[in-house]
């Protein structure tokens, strides 16, 4: 493979040379083996690039319309161009004063880079701070401000773009570093605000359980079978269905309803049931089992 160089923005033209019975044959230029685009002028054999570009570098080959498998010889085309994309990046332990700071130029280019020069600027003056891809020095108030690289190669040179390197004081890093705490705890109270608010959602009966049972008053049982004291201190009387053997009420429903009498003359409390006969007929209020307990 032959190879042809031409720097970037000048002009090249490529000619393909065919044995074909055909006066005007229809020719395919391929660049790494590909269809090359229509942005490039062909014609009278020939492949023009006016101007060239650095992405125009590449294997460039022809073949005759009909007879793809029998390509030419690859020519390889060869781009110089200046540094592009040159850029600085920074690494230091810390930025407070007396730390080491290092400053690493990087950059696109052929041929390569071969001097990497760096300046300081310093009003409108540009001071000489070092040359070679990476520099090393300590923070002071002498050494910050705003640095850059100057790329050289064979065909020209490219600077980067401006960057600052500034001290900071032990307040402001204090503070920055309250900030970034800061941030962290927010972040942490609000996921946690989240997780509630989707646990109370997805478990509302937890949350309210204990109000179903705030009416609830507890009742202790006294020695006398048919009397129950509740949480007042009030007592009440329940009735026990008697026995088989001693009642003739076997297989009757009893009723439940109870009348309570509040009697404000006496502050007494007075509960009373109305008793059924054999017959399943009430009996006279009379007749009536009642009982009479002191309120309180």
């Amino acid at each position: 493979m032959t190879s042809e160089t031409v720097t970037e923005g000048g002009e090249v033209t490529l000619t393909c040379s065919t044995c074909t019975q055909s006066n005007n044959p229809t020719l395919i230029w391929y660049k790494n083996n590909q269809p090359v685009s229509n942005q490039h002028t062909t014609r009278d054999n020939k492949l023009h690039l006016n101007p060239v570009s650095s992405e125009d570098a590449g294997s460039y080959s022809c073949a005759v319309k009909g007879d793809e498998s029998l390509s030419s010889t690859a020519v390889f085309l060869n781009v110089r161009y200046v540094p592009k994309n040159v850029s600085v990046s920074i690494k230091a332990s810390s930025k407070i004063e007396d730390s080491v700071v290092t400053l690493t130029c990087s950059s696109d280019a052929n041929p390569p880079v071969h001097t990497y020069t760096w300046y300081m600027k310093s009003g409108a003056e540009s001071l000489v701070r070092g040359t070679g891809e990476s520099v090393s020095f300590n923070l002071t108030s002498d050494t910050s401000g705003l640095y850059y690289c100057e790329a050289h190669n064979e065909v020209g040179s490219t600077n980067s773009s401006q960057t600052p390197v500034q001290i900071v004081t032990e307040d402001d890093h204090v503070a920055a570093m309250m900030f970034q705490a800061g941030i962290i705890l927010f972040v942490i109270l609000t996921i946690t605000l989240v997780f509630a608010t989707l646990w109370l959602s997805y478990f509302p009966a937890r949350a309210d359980a204990s109000d179903v049972y705030d009416n609830v008053m507890p009742t202790t049982m006294t020695s006398d079978p048919g009397q129950r004291v509740d949480s007042q201190g009030m007592k009440t009387m329940s009735i026990t269905p008697a026995s088989s053997s001693n009642h003739a009420l076997k297989n009757k429903s009893l009723s439940t309803a109870i009348r309570k009498e509040l009697s404000s003359s006496n502050n007494m409390r007075m509960l009373s049931m109305p008793l059924f006969n054999q017959a399943n007929q009430i009996l006279p209020p009379g007749l009536g089992l009642s009982q009479t307990y002191p309120h309180g």
